[in-house]
């Protein structure tokens, strides 16, 4: 008795999504937002920096106000970088926290037959069921929840370069 269902990557993705709503809620969701607009932040801020600085000096502003602007952007820098890294580690205690609350995979052992259960094949079904499952950030589960947290992210970031292009 072997199952062999295929579905599509958006099919599991879909599945993915419903249950890590259900299960985790708007704590994960909001943590992603803040670690995708952080990240995506930094390097406008990183680049602005040395260019604001530069115009400072060429334009001859006063030292009071050179060391206002190199403390505003180390603050800007660090509260980003800070932010980002707070909720990367947030994100990874829901990931986690879903991991352990998923009990679908246990549930789907009781629906097998025993003499099933005792063969070569369901090992080998088992143990590709668990590595999916509960494997790292780059396997199953948890990439099904970050990879479209990163696709978004890279969206926002391209958003952002073609609006200062633009603006150029």
């Amino acid at each position: 008795m072997t199952y062999n269902h295929e579905y599509t990557i958006w099919q599991n993705a879909w599945y993915v999504a419903r249950r890590a709503i259900s299960q985790i809620g708007w704590r994960f969701h909001l943590s992603a937002l803040l670690c995708m607009i952080a990240t995506a932040l930094l390097p406008f801020v990183s680049a602005l920096f040395p260019s604001t600085l530069i115009g400072l000096l060429t334009d001859g502003a006063k030292a009071q106000t050179i060391i206002a602007t190199v403390l505003g952007f180390i603050i800007a820098l660090g509260l980003l970088t800070l932010i980002a890294s707070v909720a990367r580690t947030y994100q990874e205690k829901w990931k986690l926290l879903f991991r352990l609350r998923d009990l679908g995979l246990y549930e789907k052992y009781f629906t097998f037959s025993y003499a099933y259960l005792e063969t070569k094949q369901a090992g080998i079904d088992r143990e590709a069921a668990s590595k999916a499952h509960y494997w790292g950030s780059g396997w199953g589960v948890e990439k099904t929840i970050q990879a479209p947290i990163n696709m978004l992210g890279a969206m926002v970031s391209i958003v952002l370069y073609a609006a200062v292009t633009a603006t150029l």
